[in-house]
């Protein structure tokens, strides 16, 4: 297996670098923490993009996780996993822009976390999307 990529796009660095922390020791490659929605979409459009997304539903800037992810869909096809504290998932997952994003709970479980990683990655074993 390749060692896929995911960005984290977090506005807390205490939840960032756990979660960095977390997916390096399961073998993940996180070379990009952002902060912002905005730096998110600008990101990918200017440098690489990720083979997934991990990010947070609600951000302190103008753009929310969700609309942070209906821009970056409009040009790449990239997994996104919103984490959130919002107590609604029901309600969220229901909202979601686009059949490549999925929830998970904060404070999330690792187990669940990985799982959500490999399912959004595709079906060839990890394999994740081509655009």
């Amino acid at each position: 297996m390749c060692r896929k990529n995911v960005m984290i796009v977090e506005d807390e660095f205490i939840v960032a670098a756990d979660l960095k922390t977390t997916l390096e020791r399961r073998g993940y490659t996180v070379d990009h923490i952002i902060n912002t929605g905005r730096g998110a979409v600008d990101y990918i459009r200017e440098m690489k993009k990720p083979d997934c997304i991990l990010m947070d539903v609600s951000l302190k800037d103008a753009y929310s996780g969700i609309e942070a992810a209906e821009e970056i869909h409009k040009e790449h096809q990239v997994p996104i996993i919103f984490l959130t504290a919002n107590n609604t998932l029901p309600g969220l997952q229901a909202g979601l822009p686009s059949p490549l994003c999925s929830l998970v709970a904060k404070p999330f479980d690792e187990n669940e976390l990985i799982q959500a990683i490999e399912t959004s990655l595709g079906p060839q074993k990890y394999g994740g999307y081509d655009e």
